[in-house]
Formats: structure tokens, C-alpha cells, sequence
């Protein structure tokens, strides 16, 4: 088996530049493994997430509209904060991953979601918890890369 990159683990923000989360998702199950809660909140069916990356410890939220269980409106940055926010309270050390961050952006706008990240980074600061968010770097301007890359450590992913 290969081995993963490091990233950092003393709480925060890891930003993984990547179009598809293949490494995000290795990360996660390597985080799972060592026996830790994880928390997936993706853009995609939270059964298909779990059939391709059996987590045991994992919990996965949807991002999409509608009134779920496990969804959670991307219109609702307020709601994804809270939902992050209650996983931490119950699950200390716990791992985080938000893939989704470019339809957030269009259902809200940048600067919505980077303020979201920003609070998110020092929840986890706090907690001494990780959140892994891949993103698209193609989709974002020039500015608005140079101003995540200034916030958050940044590794590259597969695919590039």
C-alpha cells in the first residue's frame, strides 16, 4: 500500500487541490482507520460514498436541497457550520471532510464560503480537530486562489 502525504494534524484547514477527492477520500479512510470519528459531507449520495470508502466511524451528510436525515442544504452555510460544529462537540479529535466547496460558491459566493472556511479553521484551531476540503482550483480567480493559499496549507492532489 502507498503511503499518504502528512498533513497537518494540530487542527485546521488542509486544502487538497484535486478535481476529483481521490486523495481527500484516502485521507479520510486513513484518518478512520487509526480509529477516529470522521464526518463526510459531500456533493454526492452519502450511500455511494459509503459503498466506494467504508468508513465504520464515518457519518455522511448529502450536500443538496431537501428535507433529509442526512442532507444539508448548500444554500445553508449557517447550517453547515452548525452541523461541523455539533460533530466536534460529540466526536473531540475528530476529522472533517467537506467536498463540495465550488457548489457552495455558486449557491452562495466566495466570499460566503471563504468566510465559512475562516470560521470553520478556527473552530478547529480550538479543537485541535482536521478538515479536509478539496477543491477545484480552476474554478477560482486568480486573487481568490492567492487568498486560500494565504489562509491554508495547500497540497496537490492526483489528477494534475
Amino acid at each position: 500500500m502507498e503511503a499518504l502525504i502528512q498533513v497537518p494534524t494540530l487542527g485546521g484547514i488542509v486544502l487538497i487541490d484535486e478535481r476529483k477527492p481521490d486523495l481527500s477520500y484516502r485521507l479520510l479512510e486513513q484518518r478512520s482507520r487509526r480509529r477516529k470519528k470522521v464526518l463526510c459531507i459531500s456533493r454526492e449520495p452519502p450511500e455511494r460514498i459509503a459503498r466506494r470508502h467504508p468508513m465504520e466511524l464515518a457519518e455522511h451528510y448529502w450536500l443538496i436541497t431537501g428535507d433529509g436525515g442526512r442532507s444539508v442544504s448548500p444554500f445553508r452555510l449557517d447550517a453547515v457550520y452548525r452541523l461541523i460544529a455539533r460533530f466536534l462537540d460529540e466526536n473531540a479529535q475528530g476529522t472533517v471532510l467537506l467536498d463540495g466547496v465550488e457548489l457552495l460558491m455558486i449557491m452562495n459566493s466566495y466570499e460566503g464560503v471563504r468566510d465559512l472556511l475562516f470560521a470553520l479553521h478556527e473552530l478547529f484551531r480550538r479543537t485541535q480537530a482536521d478538515c479536509v476540503v478539496p477543491i477545484d482550483t480552476r474554478t477560482l480567480t486568480t486573487k481568490e486562489l492567492a487568498e486560500l493559499r494565504d489562509a491554508f496549507p495547500m497540497v496537490r492532489g492526483n489528477g494534475h
